[in-house]
């Protein structure tokens, strides 16, 4: 027979997660909106907003709330690889092929060598350790290099830029 205690807990929180996914949309919608009304890239209004509310500020999202909201995650990053691959047109990519392909490049590359470089000559000078520096530099060197050129592309959609 279960406790009192489990019952009641084992029905709270589905709420509590509806609850987080509430708060994280409702302040990261305002954030974008705060940015963009700044005439800022709403993207750093996402970013900023998930400094504050994580645990790097006032630390109301904690690592297990991460982990639950993790498969929202993977659901959302696709969706916005989707619907950017949705709106690019065959007529705009082979317009600007060149500039496509150097800026897929350029940011994608140009951001694993950067941090890749600078996180793992920081891990070594801090720990001494070369093969755990080198880790590090490739894995953040990697993450880098997948989240920058998607940050970007985005931020030229919102400014309506030509190139």
């Amino acid at each position: 027979m279960q406790s009192q205690a489990t019952v009641f807990t084992d029905q709270i929180l589905p709420l509590n997660l509806f609850l987080l996914i509430g708060v994280t949309i409702l302040v990261g919608t305002l954030g974008a909106w705060i940015f963009k009304r700044l005439r800022l890239p709403q993207v750093m209004g996402f970013i900023i907003c998930g400094l504050i509310v994580g645990e790097g500020w006032l630390k109301l999202l904690t690592d297990q709330m991460l982990n639950e909201l993790r498969p929202l995650n993977y659901f959302a990053l696709g969706l916005i690889g989707f619907m950017m691959g949705g709106e690019l047109k065959a007529d705009t990519f082979r317009k600007y092929r060149r500039q496509f392909i150097a800026l897929v490049l350029a940011e994608g590359a140009g951001a694993f060598i950067f941090v890749g470089i600078l996180v793992a000559a920081v891990s070594w000078y801090f720990t001494g350790d070369l093969t755990l520096a080198l880790v590090l530099g490739l894995l953040i060197g990697a993450i880098a290099s997948a989240s920058d050129p998607v940050s970007t592309v985005q931020v030229f959609e919102e400014n309506r830029t030509r190139g």
